[in-house]
């Protein structure tokens, strides 16, 4: 899979790698970036309540903020983020059941913006609930949606999801 941010002449692998002052305002500017894609999609969430019935708490509580899995950069001005969100609560297994989503994204050194590449959702059904025996391992409904082991190796950003691993290649 490819990316169009830009139609650079030069190839990727050629980049030459950033100073080291360079690379600490990219990674700085990242951070911000993925903060305010935090912050904008926390204040869907403001006043939202989901159920819940476990050993310590009982009735409704607010929804669980969304937040940054993880995050890398290199010296040639490539980075990825992931960022897990719940976006829904109460499936038809369970009231309490959270919906996840786990969105990857990219950035390159001189672009105003993150570009989202990857998404997967899902209500997630612990191993622990009754209901999880009947779920298949092809629902795409229910299931486990994160989106792991991130890499970023040059301009290519690699991670784990259900559907496997994946590579990604930045232009």
């Amino acid at each position: 899979m490819k990316n169009s941010l830009e139609n650079s002449p030069r190839k990727e692998s050629d980049r030459s790698v950033l100073s080291t002052e360079d690379q600490e305002i990219f990674e700085s500017l990242v951070k911000v970036k993925a903060e305010e894609l935090i912050k904008e999609k926390a204040r869907k969430y403001v006043g939202k309540t989901r159920f819940s019935k476990g050993p310590d708490l009982y009735g409704y509580q607010p929804y669980e903020q969304p937040k940054i899995i993880d995050l890398i950069a290199n010296n040639k001005g490539y980075a990825s983020f992931i960022i897990k969100e719940t976006i829904d609560y109460g499936s038809p297994v369970d009231i309490a059941t959270p919906q996840e989503r786990f969105e990857v994204y990219i950035i390159k050194h001189g672009d105003k913006n993150p570009v989202h590449i990857f998404e997967d959702h899902a209500y997630v059904v612990p191993p622990e609930h009754p209901a999880y025996s009947r779920i298949s391992k092809d629902d795409r409904y229910y299931g486990n949606p994160a989106i792991t082991n991130l890499v970023l190796r040059d301009n290519v950003v690699e991670y784990s999801s259900r559907d496997g691993n994946s590579a990604y290649e930045i232009n």
